[in-house]
């Protein structure tokens, strides 16, 4: 399905015609997201979660296996879909999706976030091993808040 036909822009964000929103790179259209209401849902979970602290990332893992690792975490029915979606509990939130750079057959980056550094620990351990790198923030750090 060719979207991206502009000679200057690099990624062309885009609205394919079942209502996923995705991007496009050289023509090939990459969904991010089921609706454009599942990616305003997505903003929001992460705009509630300002000052939690990031735990780290996991990618290339099924995110229904690390839900289960960690328990006590409900799907959040309102951010969930199948490209993207946000798990809950005590204290602690998890969310899975693609990126603008992500390959469509592989599975999606799945970030992990706590309300305090014991919880960061918390999750830190359940997960032993498992975390990859500490995209988009350093383990440790917390989301920005907003102005």
């Amino acid at each position: 399905m060719p979207i991206a036909q502009h000679e200057t822009v690099q990624c062309t964000l885009a609205l394919a015609s079942d209502g996923r929103f995705g991007c496009s790179w050289n023509r090939d259209f990459v969904p991010l997201f089921d609706s454009v209401d599942a990616m305003l849902e997505d903003v929001a979970a992460w705009g509630s979660l300002q000052g939690w602290y990031f735990v780290g990332h996991a990618s290339d893992t099924d995110p229904n296996e690390l839900a289960s690792l960690l328990g006590g975490l409900a799907v959040d029915e309102a951010a969930y879909g199948e490209l993207s979606g946000w798990w809950r509990g005590h204290g602690i939130a998890m969310s899975f999706g693609r990126h603008l750079t992500h390959q469509p057959e592989s599975l999606p980056n799945v970030q992990f976030l706590a309300d305090s550094a014991e919880g960061a620990r918390s999750i830190a351990d359940a997960l032993s091993g498992r975390l990859a790198s500490t995209w988009p923030l350093e383990r440790g750090k917390t989301v920005p808040r907003l102005p």
